[in-house]
């Protein structure tokens, strides 16, 4: 199990530097990606304890580590956006077909940001930062945000299920990690 779990940190390290350092500087529809959220959803939806929780801060805390906003913005919305995950997977989906991992990633993308730019702006304590809700490229960008980051569970959809050695429906019958 110890060995797992270093391998988890070790992917979630590798998304979040990832999403710091490559998706930033490509062009606008895939820099939209969040690479460590998409990994904390493929790990709630395939996993059946809580280590997401744990990574869920790990990448967080990586984030928060090279940002500039306030520390503990990143770790604050990763752990919410997974305990939101896990309680949209548990009471409302009710099998781990297409639609949910399509459905789960963009509903929890559209909390994530939501959550993040609303916990971001009440730390600033300026209400004039509250009118980015009244901007149409705001929901555009949001809406958008959660179409891609939905495509790119599909396409984790796909690879879990036609990935033939370890990931085969043998495999499936237990949790991954």
């Amino acid at each position: 199990m110890f060995y797992r779990i270093i391998i988890l940190v070790g992917l979630i390290l590798v998304c979040a530097a990832g999403q710091i350092s490559l998706l930033g500087g490509l062009p606008w529809a895939v820099s939209l990606l969040n690479l460590p959220l998409l990994l904390l959803l493929f790990l709630i939806l395939t996993s059946e304890n809580y280590i997401y929780l744990w990574l869920a801060w790990t990448a967080g805390f990586c984030l928060d580590a090279v940002s500039f906003l306030p520390f503990g913005l990143y770790s604050t919305t990763y752990l919410a956006s997974a305990l939101a995950g896990q309680v949209l997977l548990k009471h409302f989906f009710t099998n781990r077909s297409l639609y949910t991992f399509a459905v789960l990633g963009a509903l929890t993308i559209l909390f994530f940001n939501l959550f993040f730019f609303l916990l971001r702006n009440f730390i600033s304590l300026a209400l004039e930062n509250f009118q980015f809700f009244l901007a149409p490229v705001f929901w555009l960008e949001l809406g958008l945000s959660a179409i891609v980051n939905g495509l790119a569970m599909v396409v984790v959809f796909y690879g879990y299920h036609f990935f033939p050695s370890r990931f085969s429906a043998a495999g499936r019958k237990k949790a991954i990690f």
